[in-house]
């Protein structure tokens, strides 16, 4: 294979799980944890500050039960873990949201031995092959990490396991060797070779 050219409309909502799955490609699971403690502390924090709220309210105002600050906690508590089911919908309804204000144009995707090119009528990337960090896939897409962005080519425009095998080789020999070493251990990635 000496490249591809391919053209197809993106979907934005597509893009921003692409954008989650790069966040947990860039940081460490141990980073990540450290931010699911930060996000669950602030929530107990917020709990406990309610229910002094609820205590401070029930002696201000006699007719509000002291039992208030109960409810208001375990309702800061429980939207902490119930985050991890939120984000996917939250996702999801955010690229619908930015379809519909500004609705995606047609793109064309240009691979050579140079680089890869997305461009459309009023953008335009490229990024040379020794800038692509890793490759990561999502069960819709192919990702090029390159820094805190990814550049994403949806998995359903090759028109077969071939194609889009053949398409990653070619990608996979071009990229660093550190970098084709990271894409290859990828899970998914090495599932779709």
């Amino acid at each position: 294979m000496d490249g591809l050219r391919l053209t197809y409309t993106p979907s934005h909502t597509e893009t921003m799980q692409v954008a989650v799955a790069l966040q947990n490609q860039r940081y460490r699971p141990a980073e990540r944890w450290r931010m699911t403690g930060i996000a669950f502390t602030a929530c107990l924090l917020g709990g406990a500050f309610a229910g002094a709220l609820g205590i401070a309210l029930s002696r201000i105002v006699p007719v509000v039960p002291v039992w208030i600050s109960v409810p208001i906690f375990l309702v800061l508590m429980v939207l902490g873990p119930y985050q991890r089911g939120l984000k996917p919908w939250l996702v999801h309804k955010s690229g619908e949201m930015i379809d519909a204000a500004s609705p995606p144009l047609e793109t064309r995707f240009v691979a050579d031995g140079n680089g890869a090119r997305w461009s459309d009528d009023v953008s335009d990337y490229w990024v040379a092959w020794q800038g692509v960090e890793r490759l990561f896939a999502t069960p819709t897409n192919l990702a090029f990490m390159c820094g805190a962005m990814a550049f994403v080519l949806p998995l359903s425009l090759f028109e077969s396991n071939e194609e889009r095998k053949a398409f990653m080789e070619f990608v996979l020999s071009r990229l660093t060797p550190e970098a084709a070493a990271a894409s290859h251990r990828d899970g998914r990635i090495a599932a779709l070779l």
